[in-house]
């Protein structure tokens, strides 16, 4: 397999997108934790297939990241490059931000490999004009929540297929400021509550379909429900949980993402001990 990586665009912006917030800042604001930075990062690669076909990949990323944090700034700043961009523990932190759109083409690249394409794929190639695939991938990082010491950061990830979206989702993750740590479901929940949550995750879904049944939600393309559980792809604000699911993870692909919003007065009962929500 031949890669060869075109350009490589690191541009510093002061607006934060908004497709994961609803709000543009670049400083902190009132209430706000954690003041944000944002770049923008890009490449592309070329893969020649066996078969003779070509795929063209391009990687957009914006990312807004914590900064001017004081003592905190780096182990915060390492602890999202291992979470958020997935670098490896040896990789520093600047180098995981430059390098982030050359790190997923080089993992799809070692991903697609050398091998040949399945029939489907082959089948795809051969309707192309000039027997080229086009993927493009867009990825938006942007904080969803930040006060009272915790942030929450979305990743936005839009995948086309020559023109065509084949794939959008949306992965959040929480931190503790003051802790320097993700915050996992077992910091925010007691175990003990867990099933009745996940019963109440099921009736409020009912509720939010406008169904009495879990008949009735398979014919709106619900398939999966063992899946509807407490899981760690959650976001807060001061009204409550919402807990988000990716595509074909509950419901098949046009039902999209499904949400479910779990108020304070309904979880109240189910802290940790020293859980970040009762910081509202």
């Amino acid at each position: 397999m031949r890669k060869c990586v075109e350009f490589l665009v690191l541009v510093l912006m002061l607006a934060i997108s908004a497709a994961c917030t609803g709000k543009s800042s670049s400083s902190r604001g009132s209430g706000d934790t954690v003041q944000i930075a944002t770049v923008t990062v890009a490449d592309t690669a070329h893969f020649a297939m066996k078969s003779g076909m070509k795929c063209n990949m391009t990687v957009t990323a914006s990312i807004a990241y914590p900064e001017n944090l004081g003592k905190t700034t780096e182990d915060l700043q390492t602890l999202f490059a291992q979470i958020v961009l997935e670098a490896s523990d040896s990789t520093d932190f600047n180098t995981a931000l430059k390098g982030y759109a050359s790190s997923i083409l080089n993992y799809e690249g070692d991903d697609t490999g050398d091998d040949a394409p399945d029939s489907d794929e082959e089948a795809t190639f051969v309707t192309l004009k000039d027997n080229t695939l086009n993927y493009v991938r867009t990825i938006e990082i942007a904080p969803k929540f930040n006060k009272e010491g915790i942030i929450t950061f979305c990743k936005f990830e839009r995948i086309e297929k020559n023109g065509v979206e084949t794939l959008s989702e949306h992965s959040y993750y929480n931190f503790d400021i003051n802790a320097v740590k993700l915050i996992e479901v077992e910091d925010v929940f007691s175990a003990d509550g867990i099933e009745e949550m996940n019963r109440l995750l099921r009736e409020t879904l009912l509720q939010q379909n406008g169904v009495a049944t879990e008949d009735e939600l398979g014919t709106l393309g619900y398939y999966n429900l063992d899946n509807l559980t407490v899981t760690g792809n959650f976001f807060m604000n001061e009204r409550g949980v919402t807990w988000s699911f990716k595509p074909n993870e509950l419901a098949i692909m046009r039902v999209g993402e499904p949400q479910v919003f779990l108020g304070y007065e309904k979880l109240k009962d189910f802290l940790a001990d020293n859980s970040p929500l009762k910081r509202f």
